[in-house]
């Protein structure tokens, strides 16, 4: 998916377990088996929350913003990904906590977001 309003390209792949090599500087990965309905690309809306990767309650995403000192002008074209119940992730930051990959993970949802040229 080509987002030129950001200069930004999203690849989106699904792999069995047995493909799934990690993570990298460009890419994360979720449990796909726990995604609800459709994954949508956006960018964020008052009052979203998630609860980020190694916590228990949810943060909102301002607050997010704030504590990793994110630049007020560059919040609105970080990418969110979302599926029908909650945010998954959070542009270069964090995937939420109750998506992460697990023991029990058949399927790897893998998303790689890269600068467009």
């Amino acid at each position: 998916l080509s987002i030129p309003e950001v200069g930004k390209m999203l690849t989106c792949r699904i792999l069995d377990i047995l493909e799934y090599k990690g993570d990298d500087d460009i890419s994360i990965s979720l449990d796909y088996g726990l995604v609800k309905g459709n994954l949508v690309v956006r960018n964020r809306r008052p009052g979203d929350s998630m609860i980020p990767c190694g916590m228990v309650g949810r943060k909102k995403i301002k607050d997010i913003f704030i504590d990793m000192k994110v630049p007020a002008e560059e919040r609105e074209s970080r990418i969110i990904i979302a599926d029908d119940d909650n945010i998954l992730w959070l542009e270069s930051f964090r995937i939420h906590n109750s998506y992460k990959v697990s023991d029990s993970t058949k399927k790897i949802l893998n998303i790689t977001l890269e600068e467009q040229h």
